[in-house]
């Protein structure tokens, strides 16, 4: 039992010891792009623009989000049979896609070369997110 006790706490100390000597240089996420709308009350954002907006700022400061989210933004708000009309009409909600229905709509299109999912315009030569994997 002591030899087990001993031999694990070396390999212990030997990865510590390596871990130490690495010289990995940190990659650090982008700074949000744009501003964060205040959402209502109801914590909905009371327009498609401030929707949008607020999946900009959520989906730029992610390097997963950002290589990934393509931002949709809906009204909540839709007659369901047999319930009074709602009082708040303005319910926006975003999604990172369009699965959820015709009723998202794209937020940010492009037909230029050199602007990414979200409106920006990128640098070819010096990428957000971009760690040299590709």
């Amino acid at each position: 039992m002591l030899r087990v006790i001993v031999l694990a706490s070396l390999l212990v100390a030997a990865s510590a010891r390596t871990l130490s000597k690495s010289r990995g240089i940190p990659k650090f996420p982008p700074k949000a792009s744009g501003n964060m709308p205040k959402p209502g009350k109801d914590g909905a954002f009371e327009s498609q623009a401030d929707a949008c907006a607020a999946c900009k700022f959520t989906a730029t400061k992610s390097c997963a989000m950002y290589q990934t989210c393509i931002c949709h933004a809906t009204n909540a708000v839709f007659p369901i049979v047999g319930l009074p009309k709602p009082t708040d009409t303005k319910s926006f909600h975003w999604a990172c896609g369009g699965e959820g229905g015709d009723m998202y709509k794209q937020c940010f299109t492009t037909s230029e070369q050199y602007v990414d999912a979200f409106g920006d315009e990128i640098d070819p030569n010096n990428k957000k997110c971009d760690f040299g994997g590709e």
